[in-house]
């Protein structure tokens, strides 16, 4: 019986861990590598086929979405869906299935996972980054701190705090313009415009 039964579910697509090959990014399509070989009864390792291209996940709700420029080598899984998903795929509506597939990794969608060999920038936050965490994005209770490089921006309820000089090419407070905003010696004259101190 457990035969019978692994040998069933041997046909039935899941989750498997796999690799992009190519992505385009504006049709949101990628063709991957499947990471899993199947051993044949002579004891040879075959790849198992992938299909032609499937989408990847893009997280998002509300008008917005997070997006990651794909390359080839990056990890992630492909995960099947449970039937035919070509027609829904054309329309994004509901459809019926264009074929009898069930469980099959062409209705399938990429799942982008770094899995390894990536620096958490702030252990305590939720984070956006860069695999070596010298750029990223930190969020945590009553806190958000930018990082690029040695340069570090926090801000939080108390305020804005940088390491290094802020530009810009105004400054307003209410009506009043910092940049071509003359002070006023109230014993006459003039004193200029502003200066850093």
């Amino acid at each position: 019986m457990d035969l019978v039964l692994r040998k069933f579910l041997l046909d039935v697509d899941d989750m498997l861990p796999a690799r992009i090959v190519s992505y385009d990014r504006t049709r949101n399509r990628a063709q991957i590598e499947i990471l899993y070989r199947v051993t044949m009864t002579d004891g040879s390792m075959n790849p198992l086929t992938a299909p032609a291209e499937v989408p990847a996940l893009v997280m998002g709700g509300g008008g917005m979405c997070l997006t990651f420029p794909l390359k080839p080598g990056d990890l992630g899984w492909i995960k099947a869906s449970d039937r035919d998903m070509s027609l829904f795929l054309q329309s994004y509506e509901a459809e019926p299935g264009n074929t009898a597939r069930l469980h099959c990794f062409e209705d399938g969608v990429f799942v982008p996972d770094v899995m390894k060999d990536f620096v958490v920038s702030d252990g305590a936050a939720a984070t956006l980054q860069t695999m070596d965490g010298t750029t990223s994005v930190a969020v945590k209770p009553g806190s958000i701190v930018l990082t690029a490089g040695s340069t570090v921006v926090s801000i939080t309820d108390a305020g804005v705090q940088s390491n290094k000089p802020i530009q810009a090419p105004q400054f307003t407070d209410g009506t009043l313009k910092l940049i071509g905003h003359d002070h006023s010696n109230p014993e006459g004259g003039n004193v200029g415009p502003a200066k850093n101190p």
